[in-house]
């Protein structure tokens, strides 16, 4: 149930995801994955590598492939989310709904389809904390 949750989740970012550079950030860090080049300080070196894997897709623009790594890092979050919650509260309808209200805010649904390194970052932290409890 969860995973074809997490699909549709999936699904409705790539029906938004911007086929050209969104930021003012995104167009040095496009530049730095394609050329496996060095963004600005600090560098941001493991976004760059696991982004440079989503350039050797077959479909869309290179800051379209950019964009949808950010997307899935935003709905491997909802998962460990996912799995935080139900072992914190125990009941599915209330992880349920605190995974919807998560993805309407317009803050984080915005940073899931631009070329930044923040859901990236979600997703580590989600992941230390999941491996903590």
């Amino acid at each position: 149930m969860i995973l074809i949750f997490l699909l549709f989740l999936q699904l409705v970012f790539i029906f938004f995801l911007p086929i050209n550079i969104s930021s003012g950030d995104g167009a040095e860090l496009v530049a730095a994955v394609s050329l496996n080049g060095i963004a600005h300080p600090s560098g941001y070196p493991l976004y760059i590598l696991l982004a440079k894997l989503f350039t050797f897709l077959p479909f869309g623009t290179l800051a379209f492939r950019i964009s949808l790594f950010s997307s899935v890092c935003s709905v491997f979050s909802f998962y460990f989310l996912y799995k935080i919650l139900i072992k914190v509260t125990g009941s599915k309808l209330a992880v349920f709904f605190s995974i919807i209200s998560l993805f309407l805010s317009y803050s984080f649904f915005l940073q899931s389809l631009i070329q930044k390194f923040y859901t990236l970052n979600l997703l580590l932290i989600i992941i230390l904390i999941y491996s903590g409890i």
